[in-house]
């Protein structure tokens, strides 16, 4: 009981601190200089006549991509897509397998927050998850071994509303092949969506550390 009160307390000063919390409304992920992903917390419809989402693709041709901005501008819902020029930052990054949700259908989703702007999903399945972290946007050059971040994952699915989020902490195993980085275990935390998309997207590493003693899973 007392651990518990320890981890809500931790989470509201978590989520009081970050930016713009209250007023989150989705997570950008799967971001390029071409195209992004989005998840709504809530079901939005994007016109007038749409059925609402809670996923949302730009699209991977330009003029596709082009007409999904102005939609979502249309919606009040401006994101910032990255340059060619930053995406060179991550290009040396290594790949991390992560281990399998064990589900063939909806997404497997990465994030690193302060090193990645944005996390990553590929498609989950029965094998281990191969996520490139070259397909990360990086703000500057990683100034801190992978060893010392705090990785999330988790899984969601795209074709239902959100319920909750199972975020897996974990760290990267030290001793690991350069290019081909692996996860170790650490703890998980369900968390409702709007505080799973921002501890996604917007934590910083301090308080992940801080959660994840709190849980006894980090000594």
């Amino acid at each position: 009981m007392i651990k518990k009160i320890i981890v809500l307390l931790l989470l509201i000063a978590l989520f009081s601190a970050l930016p713009l919390a209250a007023q989150t409304k989705y997570l950008q992920f799967n971001t390029t200089p071409h195209s992004s992903e989005m998840i709504f917390i809530d079901a939005v419809s994007l016109q007038d006549d749409s059925i609402p989402v809670t996923h949302f693709k730009l699209g991977a041709d330009e003029q596709v991509v082009n007409a999904s901005l102005r939609t979502l501008n249309s919606q009040g819902i401006t994101i910032n897509l990255p340059t060619v020029q930053q995406m060179l930052l991550s290009e040396q990054l290594p790949y991390i397998v992560a281990p399998s949700e064990n589900r063939e259908f909806g997404q497997h989703l990465l994030a690193i927050p302060e090193l990645g702007k944005y996390p990553i999903a590929i498609t989950a399945s029965f094998g281990k998850s191969i996520f490139n972290l070259a397909n990360l946007v990086l703000s500057e050059a990683p100034a801190t071994a992978m060893e010392e971040y705090i990785v999330l994952t988790t899984w969601w699915d795209p074709a239902q509303p959100l319920s909750e989020l199972v975020i897996n902490f974990s760290t990267i195993k030290t001793g690991t092949e350069a290019q081909w980085l692996r996860l170790q275990y650490l703890c998980e935390l369900t968390l409702s969506p709007r505080n799973g998309l921002e501890l996604l997207g917007s934590a910083q590493q301090s308080y992940l550390k801080q959660l994840s003693e709190s849980q006894d899973c980090i000594n």
